[in-house]
């Protein structure tokens, strides 16, 4: 068994170090505004610019799994508004939970021929306690409107390393 622990480890490592890292937080640009949905898809509220994550064993002597999740959307109708609402889910047991970490996010629209990007207030973070196994972490990023995007970038701690390895136990990224 440790064998195949410290393959599948060894696997990740590597083809982690081949990946890019990633992108830089809040460098959009006016080309970014000009993003359409894809063609066929006319029903589309909302598209995927940008999106990036990276998982890694923290090496501290606890070994918990440190999750890192950065995106970047453009709302295309009205109802895609709704996508300013984030939820990030939690997992917690009776004496192990995940703690996020960190988390900033922004919307960014065009006014006056310029960028003017709207910062949430990591003060306006709440925490939602409806489900017994899962917390989730609420917050609204300000000033979104059709044609607006919207990036957000947060970092979770988790001790549950072995639900990554079970086929169907990925959490979805965030909940309404």
């Amino acid at each position: 068994m440790k064998f195949i622990v410290t393959l599948i480890l060894s696997a990740a490592f590597f083809i982690g170090i081949a990946q890019d890292h990633g992108f830089p937080y809040g460098q959009i640009n006016y080309k970014d505004f000009g993003q359409l949905a894809s063609e066929g898809d006319s029903s589309a509220i909302a598209i995927v610019l940008n999106e990036f994550g990276d998982a890694y064993l923290r090496n501290d002597g606890s070994f918990n799994l440190i999750f890192e999740h950065h995106y970047m959307l453009k709302i295309l109708k009205q109802s895609g508004v709704e996508e300013a609402n984030i939820a990030i889910p939690l997992l917690k047991s009776d004496k192990r939970f995940e703690r996020l970490l960190s988390v900033k996010a922004s919307s960014y629209n065009i006014a006056n021929n310029r960028i003017e990007r709207s910062d949430f207030d990591s003060k306006d973070v709440f925490n939602e306690n409806t489900v017994k196994y899962v917390d989730y972490k609420k917050f609204t990023i300000p000033n979104v409107r059709v044609g607006s995007i919207i990036e957000v970038i947060y970092t979770i701690e988790s001790p549950f390393l072995s639900e990554i390895f079970e086929p169907g136990n990925f959490n979805p990224i965030y909940q309404r």
